[in-house]
């Protein structure tokens, strides 16, 4: 019985550790389902393997296809996120993969939190070009008469640097707003 209740271990690998330290927590819709139990670099020193111990709950998040990302304060126009993070310490957050797939061990993190409207499959893409970016970084809303429609998927420089381009994702059930002279 021992055996059967001990903590699953996964490890997740990530661009850059963000303050991450062990004891800190794994959480999943503000539940704590896993605790950092190791920290180390990779053997080309150039990324982060974090060993998560999981709870009881958690054995059953860690599937493939699961997201896993640091939960740290960041502001910006799209709002404030990880306002908890400023006081308490950074943390883990994870958005499993669908259940049907098989668990998994190990993970790739994402150096960032994944995009909301990106969940709503079957939306459509647009590439907005402008002489300024205006703030358009990756995650900032997209609104319709207030209305979340979509959001920014990434910016950046043109391919001659004289425009910046955002590759903006509308949501499907808006994709009819989009249309010639929109």
């Amino acid at each position: 019985r021992e055996w059967r209740n001990r903590p699953k271990l996964i490890e997740l690998t990530f661009p850059e550790g963000h303050g991450v330290k062990v004891g800190g927590q794994l959480r999943y819709h503000g539940i704590v389902v896993g605790e950092v139990n190791q920290i180390r670099l990779t053997d080309s020193l150039q990324e982060v393997v974090v060993q998560v111990a999981l709870t009881g709950d958690g054995n059953r998040l860690a599937r493939r296809g699961s997201r896993f990302w640091v939960v740290r304060p960041q502001f910006d126009l799209a709002g404030i996120e990880g306002l908890d993070t400023v006081i308490g310490q950074n943390y883990l957050a994870i958005q499993p993969g669908e259940p049907n797939q098989p668990l998994g061990s190990q993970f790739r993190g994402l150096d960032e939190p994944p995009l909301p409207d990106l969940d709503f499959p079957g939306g459509i893409e647009v590439m907005l070009e402008s002489l300024d970016a205006m703030g358009l970084s990756p995650g900032t809303p997209v609104y319709y008469r207030r209305l979340r429609i979509g959001g920014v998927i990434s910016s950046g420089l043109n391919l001659n640097q004289s425009r910046v381009e955002a590759r903006v994702y509308i949501r499907p059930e808006y994709r009819d707003l989009i249309r010639t002279g929109t």
